[in-house]
């Protein structure tokens, strides 16, 4: 299967390459995967937080220069999240097709959004959500304000593929990932919170296991559903 991959703010591909490492390894066996990661476009800060300083073997090695830090958009700017979302749009239709997207924090943000505007005609046909947000409101965005769905408010799910929810109870943000779950189909929506924060956790022993487990069984739920 096709993965496409989506980094966090402030991080960039080969970050999310050494953050997932354990994971796709663990989701490759005994299959053969492919993994395609797209930068964002725009500099940003360096995130802070042991995630990416510390906790990944190899992370010094990258010796990553501070323009090689980047965002996909600016979470307070329309516009860019707008470009964000149409040149996404754009990526996936020339370099697909692909079998799932799978993106942490704000690339989580973004492939959301992605597949809120294709609705029943979503590019992919499941969805991996590390550490995600409360995406935007594509409509919102278009008359240049920046709004937050709202599940309460909506008539229904507005992803329509099988997805799997990973956050850890310790993220100060983890209700934005309960917040996306809600606006997301009841078939084939698993949720697992590894205990940590805003992190691909890796401990204690078995965290890996269990979160490549609802992968499996998301893209299980993709298969039935072809």
């Amino acid at each position: 299967m096709r993965f496409l991959c989506l980094h966090g703010m402030g991080t960039n591909s080969k970050i999310l390459e050494l953050q997932t490492a354990a994971l796709r390894s663990e989701l490759g066996e005994p299959h053969t995967h492919n993994f395609d990661f797209v930068e964002g476009n725009l500099q940003w800060p360096a995130a802070p937080g042991d995630d990416v300083a510390h906790l990944y073997k190899g992370f010094k090695d990258l010796n990553l220069a501070a323009d090689e830090y980047l965002a996909y958009y600016d979470p307070n700017s329309a516009s860019t999240i707008l470009d964000a979302i149409n040149d996404l749009d754009s990526y996936v239709n020339e370099a697909g097709p692909f079998d799932g997207i799978l993106g942490f924090s704000q690339g989580a943000i973004l492939a959301a959004m992605l597949l809120i505007r294709r609705g029943h005609h979503a590019p992919f046909s499941f969805a991996v959500f590390i550490c995600a947000g409360t995406p935007f409101s594509d409509q919102a965005l278009k008359n240049d304000v920046i709004e937050l769905l709202d599940p309460v408010k909506e008539e229904g799910p507005v992803i329509f593929v099988p997805s799997a929810h990973i956050y850890g109870a310790q993220d100060p943000d983890v209700e934005h990932a309960h917040l996306l779950a809600k606006l997301c189909q009841d078939f084939g929506r698993i949720i697992y919170d590894h205990g940590a924060g805003h992190e691909i956790s890796r401990s204690p022993r078995g965290v890996t296991e269990e979160m490549t487990s609802a992968n499996q069984i998301v893209i299980t739920k993709a298969t039935l559903r072809q």
